[in-house]
């Protein structure tokens, strides 16, 4: 070998030792990953993703993770004190705070332990329950219900879901309660099974947590039905809080018999949900996920937020299950609407996990008020103002009321012109937007066992002067809605059929809220019930009138009212009746629909971006 050979050989062996010797010393101050699992709460997969990710972190010091629910064991001792001690408590429902001081790190599963100690002083991050990032394929039975081998999964003490089953003769498998065992025979059976109805006190023995087999079953889109987070008394079942607040609206909830009945006769009603809950659990409920959501935590002391691109997040100020809310079902509409034209979305709770999952959000705003605290930061906020719930008289006072409110979010629509226009006088970004009405389920549709003279559907508040002076003067008048005091029908007419009940009265009353009257806001039953082909007869409002002319008659005094309804109550006068119909639906439809609301979103979004 030549001189010149020989030195460029030893220069590049040199050059090579260097570098295996930068290596080695770069791999040993990697942070290396020690897990003490108590209860496989973390699993295998889920511990080597999080050491793929923490190692490529800038943690200088090696870690102990102690993972477990600890239900019957003392929180362990931590074994170094050089070392960073992170702490994974899943769902318990007690813990001794005592214990908790040794721990750098404290990662809980459920938002009620977190909100437990977060009040106790105690500082930790939300590491929700996850299952193994695979791509699971559909369940056969969850695409094919009506196979002979599937069957819906009961799990929880359902009478009436059992009464419903028998009823309709569909095969079902029952447990009241879930343990490791009963996990392990149904996970063995997941594949047969078409639907799981679980109620609030099911998901797990002694624990605030989520069954991973709920979680599985998600991943195969397999729908699930749970009893409502609300009971009908109001109150909070609070062993299905962490359930609902991990995937909002993407689960169907029950309150009423109907409801059951709803979710077992629609398969694809079921199934669209069914791959919404898969998507967020792909999103945010995988090891993947969870390796990353510890990785940020350790290096940036804060809790996780998860955004996802080209999601808007309907945010409805309801709890979920709520089905017979206006918002909720705005909400609904709204989403299908932007999906129609190519805007993937999703409508949250005010009680979900994460609300702000996308990286834009629509608020609905009706009563309740918007805190601060729940608008994230370099996030596109954008309120929707359906309606108002105010004392004062004016727009201008309104307006300068809301002044602070508005200055949360980018951007505000508000459904009354006025009020935009006294808004955008104040220097708020505001925009014009009616509400609307879902043209895919508000359309002309009579049912004979139905059919009423004069219809009102809506609880009785104390402004509702129509239907009680319909019900005085002894006219035919057919009540739907809650606090009648026995002059209803029923309580509560499901949204998805309320067109069937508008299509087939002669007369459907509508009365306005005096500050929404005041204001300028127009009701959505307005646009409801003339896109399904209804006749209505409201109080008056200058803004109807500006919209629709004479195709909506309108009252001021309560003699007009009466005169109203006799006179179009009578057979001479039905053609009349008939045509103003017809006109009024050709307005709605031709202003007022959602898709056409959905454009103008988007088109407001854009201009935010």
């Amino acid at each position: 070998m030549t001189k010149p050979s020989r030195k460029i050989f030893l220069g590049i062996c040199f050059f090579a030792f260097a570098l295996c010797l930068g290596l080695l010393f770069f791999q040993q101050t990697k942070p290396k990953v020690f897990l003490t699992d108590v209860a496989n709460s973390l699993n295998p997969v889920a511990l080597h993703q999080l050491k793929n990710k923490i190692q490529h972190t800038d943690l200088q010091k090696d870690i102990d993770i102690y993972s477990g629910n600890f239900i019957s064991s003392k929180i362990p001792h931590v074994k170094s004190f050089e070392h960073i001690n992170v702490l994974f408590l899943g769902g318990i429902k007690f813990v001794s705070l005592d214990d908790l001081a040794q721990y750098d790190f404290i990662f809980t599963s459920t938002l009620y332990l977190h909100n437990f100690l977060k009040a106790n002083h105690i500082k930790s991050y939300l590491l929700p329950l996850f299952i193994e990032d695979k791509k699971i394929k559909p369940s056969a039975c969850a695409l094919h219900p009506k196979n002979k081998n599937c069957f819906v999964l009961v799990i929880g003490d359902q009478p009436e879901v059992i009464k419903v089953l028998n009823k309709t003769n569909t095969a079902y498998l029952h447990y009241i309660k879930l343990n490791q065992k009963t996990e392990k025979h149904l996970l063995s059976k997941m594949q047969n099974i078409s639907s799981i109805i679980v109620n609030n006190s099911a998901p797990v023995n002694d624990s605030m947590d989520t069954a991973p087999l709920l979680l599985y079953a998600i991943s195969r889109h397999i729908p699930v039905l749970s009893d409502n987070v609300l009971n009908i008394y109001g109150n909070t079942n609070m062993n299905n809080i962490n359930f609902t607040v991990l995937f909002a609206d993407t689960l169907s909830y029950y309150t009423y018999e109907s409801d059951i009945y709803d979710f077992l006769n629609c398969p694809d009603c079921r199934l669209k949900k069914a791959e919404k809950a898969y998507f967020v659990l792909k999103h945010l409920y995988t090891a993947e996920t969870a390796a990353h959501n510890i990785a940020f935590s350790l290096v940036s002391n804060e809790d996780f937020v998860p955004r996802l691109k080209n999601l808007i997040t309907i945010i409805a100020p309801i709890h979920a299950g709520l089905y017979n809310n206006g918002d909720y079902w705005l909400s609904k509409d709204l989403e299908h609407a932007f999906e129609k034209i190519k805007l993937n979305s999703l409508t949250v709770f005010n009680t979900s996990l994460y609300p702000h999952l996308g990286d834009s959000s629509v608020y609905i705003r009706g009563t309740t008020i918007l805190d601060k605290k729940y608008v994230r930061e370099n996030h596109v906020s954008l309120m929707y103002l359906i309606f108002p719930y105010t004392d004062k008289d004016n727009v201008y006072d309104y307006a300068l009321s809301m002044q602070e409110e508005f200055g949360y979010i980018d951007a505000v629509a508000i459904s009354s012109l006025e009020v935009t226009q006294a808004a955008q006088k104040l220097g708020i970004k505001a925009y014009y937007l009616p509400q609307f009405t879902n043209a895919e389920k508000f359309y002309p549709e009579f049912d004979e066992s139905k059919k009423s003279e004069v219809l009102f559907v809506g609880q009785n508040d104390f402004y509702r002067k129509a239907p009680r002076l319909v019900y005085d003067a002894g006219l035919p008048i057919t009540i739907y809605g809650p606090k009648w005091d026995g002059l209803a029908q029923a309580e509560y007419v499901d949204n998805k059929i309320l067109r069937q009940y508008y299509s087939s009265a002669k007369i459907v009353l509508n009365d306005t809220r005096p500050d929404m009257k005041k204001l300028g806001f127009i009701s959505n039953r307005i646009y409801d019930v003339t896109a399904s082909g209804g006749f209505l007869i409201s109080d008056y409002m200058k803004e109807i009138e500006e919209i629709y002319g004479d195709t909506i008659p309108m009252w001021k005094t309560e003699n007009e009212l009466i005169e109203l309804v006799k006179y179009y109550l009578d057979p001479k006068h039905e053609a009349e009746r008939m045509e103003k119909a017809q006109r009024a639906k050709e307005i709605t439809l031709k202003y007022f629909t959602s898709e056409i609301a959905a454009e103008k979103f988007k088109t407001v979004i854009n201009k935010i971006r």
